[in-house]
């Protein structure tokens, strides 16, 4: 399947005065996949047809990225991609749904259990962000103001699949430039280097300016993990 095969099995869904644009397959029992930065929800192609095979696959856009809202100065944080998809798994009607997050949007799905537990019936993370762990330094040098002026869309695609192939097993999926398609226009440069921000997605602010957590605090059990010492 390549990116325009998929992103033309993609519905809009309206939420308020923005839109998600997502891809619903199969049957039965749901599971929505959660992609990162600086990807889209074809990230999932290679799964989707065979997950479909088994249930029903949930794969949405996140806002600011792929072919969901990119409008310019909207908040981008992983906070707020909770509450739009809790907002838009509301219009679908989804409860007790299987969520798979994948780098931020594994944080998504972490924020999602944790303030919407009616949502949330399984959950698993992959090479996810949690705590301090996000932004990294390159993707704070690429969300700098500079960077959209200096930054051209050629250059930019570059980029973008430079820090791509670092994070495949297999380079060779990234022989052509279909996975970061959304990306090669202007139209598309500006949503991802403002993403980028700090501010933009580690953390969303308090009304006195500074930063909330990542994450909710919420009681749970301290798991010891040290070996137990045998007797002698």
């Amino acid at each position: 399947m390549n990116w325009r095969d998929y992103q033309a099995m993609q519905r809009v869904s309206e939420l308020g005065d923005r839109y998600l644009s997502y891809v619903d397959e199969g049957r039965d029992e749901p599971v929505l996949l959660i992609h990162g930065i600086p990807t889209w929800g074809y990230l999932w192609h290679g799964l989707l047809p065979a997950l479909a095979r088994s249930g029903r696959v949930l794969v949405p856009d996140l806002l600011g990225f792929g072919y969901s809202d990119r409008r310019d100065r909207s908040d981008r944080s992983i906070a707020r991609q909770a509450e739009w998809l809790d907002a838009w798994m509301e219009t679908m009607d989804l409860r007790r749904v299987s969520v798979v997050g994948h780098d931020i949007g594994g944080g998504v799905a972490l924020r999602l259990a944790a303030l919407f537990p009616e949502r949330v019936a399984r959950l698993a993370v992959l090479n996810t962000d949690c705590y301090d762990s996000w932004p990294i330094e390159a993707m704070l040098q690429f969300g700098h103001p500079a960077a959209y002026r200096k930054l051209s869309a050629s250059a930019a695609v570059r980029a973008l699949k430079l820090m791509l192939r670092q994070g495949f097993a297999s380079s060779h999926r990234l022989a052509s430039r279909r996975g970061g398609e959304p990306f090669c226009v202007a139209s598309h440069r500006r949503p991802i280097t403002r993403a980028a921000k700090l501010g933009g997605i580690a953390c969303r602010c308090r009304d006195d300016g500074s930063p909330s957590p990542l994450f909710p605090r919420f009681p749970a059990r301290r798991i010891d993990a040290r070996p137990r010492t045998e007797p002698a």
